[in-house]
């Protein structure tokens, strides 16, 4: 089969993105032709002159920003020919259907509507997943077997270094960044923008992690890099992650499961090393679901 996804340029420390070419990278290497449409870039009309302005102000825009892909996954820029017998991937920022695409998925990254102005324009024969079940809308997407995954472990750059001494603390905001900071920040540092290599060293520097953001994958690279990591739970997750049967080996959620998290920091890789397996099991059944839902077949 053959996939479009829409995707912004590559950028490491955005998850979403990450998530998006990893996809892509997942599904070339289940032997499928798969592509990634440039986020922003238009697709031509059938007026010649709007097309000339279009070309311009993308060109424009490339000028300044140059599309990245990263060389370490497989993936290629789809072609305008590319889209007409594709399947192509919406994230869910994505309010409508700019590449007029015949058979749309959509993917929750995020929860859907949450940050858009105007509402997103679902049609009927749309096929949805999600990441995490958080964000998945039961009235959009009442199949809860619809999860994809693109889960990418970095343990070449995570790791514990087994530094003499820690001190102080980082913090991480991302997606809670308009949570209230509950910790003393005078000694903290947000490594919110950095890049992997600063973020890891900084895990083997300081003594917590404290994460407003309670999905990102950043708190379980601080355990693997022996950092005590502590997720500041949101009203859900005070009822669901935060208990006792769902805590997540390396990772407290609240200042009151600091001794869990320590005393299972050693199971974080175990951990992430499943998350990347079942991860690619979600892909394959995100191919088995395409195949039934837009060609009918098994």
């Amino acid at each position: 089969m053959k996939f479009v996804i829409l995707a912004p340029s590559y950028n490491e420390n955005i998850g979403g993105i990450i998530a998006l070419h990893r996809l892509c990278h997942l599904l070339i290497q289940e032997g499928h032709d798969a592509s990634i449409w440039p986020y922003k870039k238009p697709r031509l009309s059938a007026n010649p002159l709007r097309n000339i302005y279009l070309r311009i102000k993308y060109a424009n825009r490339i000028r300044k920003s140059p599309f990245q892909l990263n060389p370490i996954l497989n993936s290629r820029i789809a072609e305008a020919t590319d889209i007409d017998d594709a399947i192509v991937i919406y994230p869910e920022i994505i309010q409508s259907n700019p590449l007029n695409a015949a058979k749309v998925v959509r993917w929750f990254l995020y929860s859907p509507n949450s940050s858009l102005r105007k509402p997103i324009d679902y049609r009927e024969g749309e096929l949805y997943f999600y990441f995490h079940k958080v964000f998945n809308d039961d009235e959009i997407n009442p199949d809860s077997d619809n999860q994809l995954q693109t889960y990418w472990l970095r343990d070449d750059i995570y790791s514990n270094q087994h530094r003499d001494k820690r001190s102080g603390s980082c913090h991480i905001l991302r997606k809670g960044k308009r949570r209230k900071l509950i910790h003393d920040t005078s000694d903290s540092i947000l490594i919110d923008g950095k890049s992997h290599t600063e973020i890891a060293d900084i895990f083997n520097s300081v003594e917590y992690c404290i994460s407003y953001d309670p999905h990102t994958l950043y708190s379980t690279y601080a355990a693997l890099c022996g950092c005590t990591s502590i997720i500041v739970p949101d009203e859900d997750q005070k009822h669901s992650d935060a208990s006792s049967s769902n805590r997540r080996p390396g990772i407290a959620y609240g200042f009151e499961q600091i001794e869990h998290a320590r005393a299972t920091q050693g199971e974080a890789l175990t951990l992430i090393k499943t998350l990347e397996q079942k991860s690619n099991d979600t892909v394959k059944r995100f191919v088995k679901k395409c195949r039934r839902h837009f060609y009918n077949q098994s």
